[in-house]
């Protein structure tokens, strides 16, 4: 499980957890490009190789403005945007706003420690999925599987 403690992020992982990678579940699609965004590095890291061993092509971004950018001018389009809530200069759901204006089609998944899902029905655009801190990497897997199918 990932957690924070004293801003320090921390791997906990219950003694009966399987820890072998095929534990996670789901059948990643190779190449499927995942934009990660979360203004803190560690987390964003730790999420990144949990993409990596399962077989996504992530591409963490520190910067929510830097994803935008991205988003609007490169060639290769993310199949899903996975981003934390809690931000500057702005935030999660304004990201994915932002990013649903330029491809409507973007999946989208949020994930925060801050705020609860219900957080989201205060703003026009919603995300495909809510994930709350901390999670497993399993259960990090299984709702991007989820979202994806959709």
């Amino acid at each position: 499980m990932l957690e924070q403690q004293s801003g320090n992020l921390v791997e906990s992982v219950p003694a009966s957890e399987n820890e072998s990678d095929s534990s996670l579940p789901g059948g990643a699609c190779p190449e499927k490009l995942i934009y990660i965004v979360d203004d803190e590095s560690l987390i964003g890291e730790v999420v990144e190789m949990v993409l990596k061993l399962k077989g996504f092509r992530p591409r963490f971004f520190v910067d929510p403005e830097s994803a935008l950018e991205a988003l609007k001018f490169e060639a290769e389009k993310p199949v899903l945007l996975l981003t934390d809530f809690l931000m500057v200069p702005i935030n999660g759901m304004e990201l994915i706003e932002r990013c649903k204006q330029i491809r409507p089609d973007l999946k989208t998944l949020l994930y925060s420690g801050n705020v609860g899902e219900e957080m989201t029905q205060h703003y026009r655009v919603r995300p495909d999925g809510f994930l709350g801190k901390p999670f497993l990497p399993n259960d990090l897997i299984a709702i991007i599987d989820s979202v994806l199918s959709q």
